[in-house]
C-alpha cells in the first residue's frame, strides 16, 4: 500500500521492519539526505510479477540453445519471465541507513523451484533505486539437459526511480555456464566412446 502505482502493480507482500535512525533538516529532502541508522526487516506473502521461475523450463526446451543467437535467447528469457510471478516464502535481513541511502544486501528469498538472491540501495531524498538480483534454479528439470541448478541463473538489475524503475536482464552467466556444461557433456561422451573402444580391443 505504501508503494507508488507502478511498482505496486508488480510487487506485493507484507513488510515488517524496525530500526533506529536520526537526521535533521528544514524539509523532508534535507532531512532524508542526513539520515543514519540501521534495523531489520521481514517479508511474507511476497509475490513479484514478471519473474516466473518457469523461465528455466523454457530455456530447457530450447534444443539448440548452444547455437541460438544471444538476442533470440534474450527474447525467450524475457517472454518466459513475464508469463508469471515469483511467489516467495518468508525472508528477512538487515538494513543500514548512511547519508540518506538505505542499503540491504545478501537477501535470499526461496520460492517454488527457484531462489532470489541479491540486494540494493534506495536513496530516500529522491527515491532513486539501484538493485541487483539473481534468480537461481533450485530444482531438477527435464529438457535439453543443460539447464541445471549450477547453470540456471539469470541476472536482474533495477535502476532509476522507484516510481518507474528500469529492468535489465543479464543472461551472460547462464550462457557461459551452459556452454561449459555442453563441453563437459561432449567430453563425457568422447570418454565413454573411448572406453567402449578399449574394451572391444581387449576382448
Amino acid at each position: 500500500a505504501i508503494l507508488p502505482d507502478i511498482p505496486a502493480s508488480v510487487i506485493e507482500g507484507v513488510l515488517t521492519a524496525g530500526g533506529t535512525f536520526q537526521g535533521n533538516g528544514d524539509s523532508y529532502r534535507a532531512m532524508a539526505g542526513t539520515l543514519n541508522g540501521d534495523g531489520s526487516f521481514s517479508l511474507t506473502d511476497l509475490e513479484i510479477e514478471r519473474l516466473s521461475p518457469a523461465v528455466f523450463d523454457a530455456a530447457a526446451a530450447v534444443d539448440d540453445i548452444i547455437e541460438i543467437e544471444p538476442e533470440a535467447l534474450d527474447l525467450v528469457v524475457a517472454t518466459a519471465l513475464d508469463a508469471g510471478p515469483f511467489e516467495g516464502d518468508e525472508a528477512g535481513g538487515l538494513f543500514t541507513l548512511v547519508g540518506g541511502t538505505l542499503r540491504v544486501s545478501n537477501v535470499a528469498i526461496d520460492g517454488q523451484g527457484a531462489r532470489l538472491l541479491g540486494g540494493g540501495t534506495l536513496r530516500l531524498s529522491d527515491f532513486a533505486i539501484a538493485s541487483n538480483w539473481t534468480l537461481a534454479l533450485t530444482r531438477a528439470i527435464v529438457g535439453n539437459g543443460l539447464i541445471t541448478e549450477n547453470t540456471g541463473r539469470i541476472g536482474l538489475a533495477l535502476s532509476g526511480s522507484i516510481t518507474d524503475p528500469d529492468r535489465t536482464l543479464d543472461i551472460s552467466q547462464m550462457v557461459d555456464a551452459i556452454q561449459m556444461r555442453a563441453y563437459e557433456v561432449e567430453l563425457e561422451e568422447l570418454e565413454r566412446l573411448r572406453a567402449e573402444q578399449e574394451a572391444r580391443q581387449r576382448a
